[in-house]
């Protein structure tokens, strides 16, 4: 009786939630939590990231000393640290014009790019070294991705002791080309017209938030997306149906060795959307859905606790029969938060969980 009695209560709650202001108002906070607690300062540590990049990949490729290569290697895992968490948040200047992926163009046709990237390394162009110019190339010559294949050596997941000249111009006119990007997205974020704005201050004639519950369905949208874009191409694509059709050089940033640390980074900032002060735990427990909130707590825990028992890195370790296991049951797990995210979260919340196109476009 006391069941029925809580499950009733709980219904009676989210009936409240979707007809009253306490839903918009709830939906506001909650959209302020992240955008403006997550989204944006994840973009300005992006930024200050690439900043340290572009001069670090200058000076090393003028002079390829062991410190000069050292401070590249730790210049490049500082942006792709900075990445994972930004990453996360696809909406707005982050996803258009096609900027996700060219920020990190990945997951790419393998074969195809490679012939791509042959083809270019045998008539080797002048303007790929140019910052400006490579951004008219195509995207798997000028994103994150590119650099780390151009300057890492997979056999010690560095940056290589001894560069071809011609690669390494290439990797700073990268990094110029990304710290161009990155600074555009920042100033759409910004002013009376910019996104920040836009996204905190839904009105009746804006085409993409007229109202708070608006942006509230985005911020469950890029947390169940980014849940399934690492069920679905960090581990699911390299794992293959079974241990014999693993396919390791599908892993994220398998050459520098971070496709846990990725996957770890990801984990991390999607349990703060969930446990910050007006997430998404807090929404549920308004609504006295605490049931639900505790049981995707813990699964975001469990998940956490399976990915920090694999040995690292990932592309070396995937081939054990034990680890493959560990790895498809930590895929069921993270599916089953893509589930509950779609289905028990979005319905207690009164929230829609949209198209999401697993590439921020």
């Amino acid at each position: 009786m006391r069941t029925m009695k809580r499950v009733l209560l709980a219904i009676c709650f989210v009936v409240f939630l979707g007809t009253s202001s306490f839903a918009e108002e709830s939906y506001a906070r909650l959209a302020k939590s992240v955008v403006v607690g997550l989204a944006f300062p994840s973009l300005e540590a992006l930024s200050e990231s690439i900043k340290r990049l572009a001069p670090a990949a200058s000076k090393f490729c003028t002079s390829q000393t062991e410190e000069n290569r050292r401070r590249v290697d730790e210049a490049f895992h500082r942006v792709m640290d900075a990445w994972q968490v930004a990453q996360i948040f696809t909406i707005g200047p982050l996803v258009r014009k096609g900027r996700f992926s060219r920020i990190h163009f990945w997951p790419g046709r393998v074969g195809s790019t490679e012939r791509y990237l042959r083809k270019v390394f045998r008539s080797r162009p002048p303007d790929l070294t140019d910052a400006k110019k490579i951004a008219k190339r195509s995207v798997a010559i000028h994103s994150l991705a590119a650099f780390e294949r151009f300057i890492f050596d997979p056999s010690t997941l560095s940056v290589s002791r001894q560069v071809d000249p011609y690669r390494c111009r290439i990797a700073t006119a990268i990094a110029g080309f990304q710290l161009g990007m990155v600074g555009d997205i920042i100033l759409e974020w910004r002013g009376p017209e910019g996104f920040k704005q836009t996204i905190l201050e839904p009105r009746p004639h804006n085409p993409l938030y007229r109202k708070h519950r608006d942006a509230a369905n985005d911020v469950l949208g890029l947390f169940g997306g980014s849940l399934e874009r690492i069920a679905r191409l960090k581990l699911r694509r390299p794992l293959g149906k079974s241990l014999a059709k693993i396919r390791t050089n599908r892993l994220e940033n398998w050459r520098s060795g971070r496709s846990k640390r990725n996957i770890r980074i990801n984990l991390e900032t999607l349990q703060k959307i969930y446990s910050r002060e007006a997430g998404l735990e807090a929404q549920l427990r308004a609504v006295h859905a605490n049931a639900l909130a505790d049981e995707v707590g813990e699964r975001l825990r469990r998940v956490g606790h399976i990915l920090a028992e694999l040995p690292a890195p990932l592309h070396k370790s995937i081939s054990e029969e034990a680890i493959w296991v560990k790895l498809d049951h930590l895929h069921g797990e993270i599916e089953q938060l893509v589930r509950m995210t779609s289905g028990p979260i979005a319905q207690t919340l009164g929230l829609v969980v949209g198209f999401n196109s697993l590439d921020g476009d």
